[in-house]
């Protein structure tokens, strides 16, 4: 198994962006890890976990159809594990995206 570092809504200067807009800010965090997967020749069907870390939990169940559309359309079926903390860095994030990849697959 592979660990990929937490992904949150940041742009490549690790400026926040979509502050207080949850469903942006989760988007934007699932965008960038598909991005880190794809680079490594990997894709959300290789997902074995995804992490999420929250200062708001329930914004993410009202939230979480973003991810599981995103995930039922590449038939990805990854275990969600999410997990409240007080805050993220920088201040003003929401959410972030952490994740598990099988490495007994061969990349794509």
């Amino acid at each position: 198994m592979t660990t990929i570092p937490v992904h949150g809504p940041l742009d490549d200067r690790g400026r926040l962006l979509h502050e207080d807009d949850y469903p942006a800010q989760l988007t934007l965090a699932l965008a960038r890890l598909e991005a880190t997967l794809a680079r490594s020749g990997r894709s959300p069907r290789d997902l074995l976990e995804l992490r999420v870390t929250t200062t708001d939990p329930r914004a993410f169940s009202a939230a979480r159809d973003v991810i599981e559309e995103r995930l039922a359309a590449v038939h990805a079926h990854p275990v969600t594990t999410v997990v409240e903390v007080a805050e993220l860095p920088p201040p003003g994030t929401l959410v972030a995206l952490g994740a598990t990849v099988d490495n007994r697959k061969d990349p794509r």
